[in-house]
């Protein structure tokens, strides 16, 4: 089989993503179920499914940071084993994985709070033998389903992310595929999103799986040939040229995109910091200052 036993790695990581817990359910379902298509996966690939990065900021009730009051998805790039040990172990097995065979895709779940629809952030390939195949996944998956949405999606890779998950898989381990999946908190064609449709999202992505990695490619090709299109038009219109004077080797899909619209959370935020616990003020004195980190000190 020409895709036999190819790697597939899913992680998930903010406590405060609900939504992104969401597809992440809907995916294991449909993976674990009785469809043939669902057989047809477990047959055909080895999935590395991590639920949850971040179990440690669930139990303590963070949004997005772990106990060390730090953003795990900024710190992929060389993370400290005793500082975050859930990346230092999905960088591991990533390693082990593109050892032992192809892996076709990485992708991160995230929520999105300033967004709608789902949509993916990418890395834009500039190898001219494999020029916009990284932009195929996220637009199949557009085609499979109207929740997913295609035009949203961005492949810029900015400095300020270069410690994000889908940057060093792609960076470092060199992963064509390499996706943070976004899921807003809101919803899609002014309807809200409701727990089913997230889950859906789960079941479209093993669709779009299906799709991309059939051994007849004629469906791959349509869409990096209508990609390639759209992209010469685009580039054409902005540079003031015709389509035909527009050549595959000029082509900068990043220039024609916004950035890809983070939170303030995107730079690095360096090593882990000790805990902090709040110092109690003298009794009967008065505070002679008003600044929270002057009541702070180090929990050791």
């Amino acid at each position: 089989k020409q895709w036999y036993q190819r790697r597939v790695a899913i992680t998930a990581g903010h406590p405060g993503g609900t939504n992104s817990s969401y597809m992440m359910r809907g995916f294991i379902k449909f993976l674990a179920g009785t469809s043939s298509d669902a057989k047809v996966l477990r047959d055909n690939f080895v999935f590395k499914i991590v639920p949850m990065l971040n179990p440690d900021g669930v139990i303590v009730g963070n949004y997005r940071s772990s106990l060390a009051a730090r953003d795990l998805n900024r710190n992929y790039k060389n993370p400290i084993k005793d500082a975050y040990p859930s990346i230092w172990s999905v960088k591991q097995m990533i390693r082990r994985m593109l050892s032992e065979r192809e892996v076709v895709l990485y992708c991160d779940l995230h929520g999105h709070s300033r967004k709608m629809n789902v949509f993916m952030y990418g890395c834009e390939n500039k190898d001219p033998s494999r020029r916009l195949q990284e932009r195929v996944f996220p637009n199949m998956m557009g085609r499979n389903t109207s929740k997913f949405k295609y035009s949203a999606c961005r492949f810029k890779v900015q400095k300020k992310k270069e410690g994000t998950g889908r940057i060093v898989m792609w960076q470092q381990m060199g992963i064509l595929n390499s996706f943070t999946m976004e899921a807003t908190f809101a919803g899609y064609n002014n309807v809200h999103f409701n727990s089913k449709d997230l889950e859906d999202l789960g079941y479209h992505f093993c669709d779009t799986l299906l799709d991309y990695c059939d051994p007849d490619t004629s469906k791959v090709d349509h869409v990096l040939s209508s990609l390639t299109r759209i992209v010469r038009a685009q580039l054409a219109a902005k540079l003031g040229r015709s389509y035909d004077d527009v050549a595959l080797a000029d082509l900068q899909m990043s220039e024609l995109e916004s950035s890809d619209g983070g939170s303030d959370s995107s730079v690095s935020d360096g090593p882990p910091k000790l805990p902090m616990i709040r110092k109690k003020p003298n009794q009967g004195k008065k505070e002679k200052s008003t600044d929270c980190d002057s009541a702070l000190i180090p929990l050791l």
